[in-house]
């Protein structure tokens, strides 16, 4: 019985973000907001994805990765990154669901990220790191064009890292039904320390935080 509130996204857009209209939502354990980038921007299909995305949160129970300490807000945009590559394994298929082609958008998004290669802003080599692996899971399920693919497959073979990168998309594939060994595993490829994070689940009908165990590596 709760309103899913509507806002315009009032923040910059990043000059090498891929996708600068896309929709965002905001989701907490007592609100949830979908941000259009305009007042007159309601695209059905963009929604609809926002709405998923709630609706793994407050309905089904699915939690979600969160730093533990953030002071300047740096670690919220790398368990942000996480979360949006996980989770679109499950939703973005299930878009066909309800009418809409889901992998065309990534098609043309991912080739736009790709073709930014190599990414002379990006100068810290964990980022580098944590980008490519988590963009060949988006590539290597989401995208359907066999062009974009061995675009990226050949960036990351620049990068040495494209033996990796299909081990993690391997094992991420044979645990995606888990999230808390899903997380797990991306903390492990990715290196992050497994207290630094917390794997919580919003529970809306009490208003309050569940906290769940994340398995050992």
């Amino acid at each position: 019985r709760r309103e899913i509130q509507i806002a315009v996204d009032t923040r910059p857009v990043s000059p090498t973000d891929p996708n600068p209209d896309r929709l965002a939502a905001e989701v907490t354990e007592q609100r949830a907001t979908i941000y259009l980038r305009a007042p007159d921007a309601f695209p059905p299909h963009g929604v609809l994805h926002e709405l998923l995305h709630i609706h793994r949160f407050w309905v089904d129970g699915i939690p979600q990765v969160l730093p533990v300490h953030d002071p300047d807000g740096e670690r919220l945009q790398v368990t942000g990154s996480i979360e949006n590559a996980l989770e679109h394994q499950i939703i973005v298929p299930r878009e066909a669901e309800y009418g809409f082609e889901p992998y065309s958008y990534w098609n043309e998004t991912e080739r736009r990220l790709w073709g930014q290669y190599p990414w002379p802003a990006i100068t810290n080599q964990w980022a580098r790191r944590k980008n490519s692996l988590l963009g060949w899971l988006t590539v290597s399920r989401l995208v359907s064009d066999d062009q974009v693919k061995a675009q990226a497959a050949d960036c990351l073979k620049k990068e040495g890292l494209f033996d990796e990168a299909q081990r993690f998309a391997t094992r991420i594939a044979g645990v995606i039904e888990s999230k808390p060994r899903s997380i797990s595993a991306t903390l492990r490829f990715l290196k992050i320390p497994i207290q630094d994070v917390r794997l919580v689940r919003f529970n809306v009908l009490t208003e309050q935080r569940d906290f769940i165990p994340i398995p050992e590596h």
